[in-house]
């Protein structure tokens, strides 16, 4: 889909645009199960467009992003060039968290457990909560849910990676 961006009323009433958007910053969502994956690329007609516009809030709400707009106010015939400018905004703030900062491999046998322990730092003054989050494969564990850090503090986060497979499998840790 090569069409240009020439405003922000019609062009991205669509869904398609902001749909791929958060799927370059967040590719999981585009898996089988997740919102993404029903996105339709060329929607012929409105109810399409409405179905592209539900699955990228769908998938803004399960990677935390709960933005209150509702999909029936980007359609087609109620289109705000405003509006819409002020969400593009709210993704170009909040997507970047999304992009993987870095890649940690596990290489182990089937059917046996890897464990992988990540450092995290506090450098602030203020003690740091983050909710853990694995997207992707099921075989993937993290210890706890829940981290805290103390001011000026470390800790550390144990991975589990349990082979059921022979094929690679991958996860993305999020940390919110």
């Amino acid at each position: 889909h090569n069409d240009p961006l020439v405003n922000f009323d019609m062009d991205l009433s669509n869904g398609v645009a902001l749909c791929m958007t958060v799927a370059s910053h967040a590719p999981a969502q585009l898996l089988p199960g997740k919102p993404l994956n029903s996105v339709i690329l060329e929607p012929i007609d409105e109810s399409q467009c409405l179905n592209n516009l539900r699955a990228l809030m769908a998938s803004l709400r399960e990677l935390g992003l709960g933005f209150s707009c509702n999909p029936e106010s980007m359609m087609p015939s109620v289109a705000n060039a405003r509006d819409n400018l002020l969400f593009v905004l709210y993704l170009y703030q909040h997507l970047p968290q999304f992009v993987p900062r870095t890649t940690i491999e596990f290489r182990c046998t089937l059917g046996s457990l890897a464990t992988k322990t990540i450092e995290l730092r506090n450098p602030t003054g203020h003690l740091v909560q983050y909710h853990v989050q694995l997207d992707g494969s099921r075989d993937f564990r993290a210890a706890e849910q829940t981290i805290l850090i103390d001011p000026n503090g470390s800790t550390t986060l144990e991975i589990e990676l349990v082979s059921r497979f022979s094929r690679p499998v991958e996860a993305l840790l999020l940390l919110r």
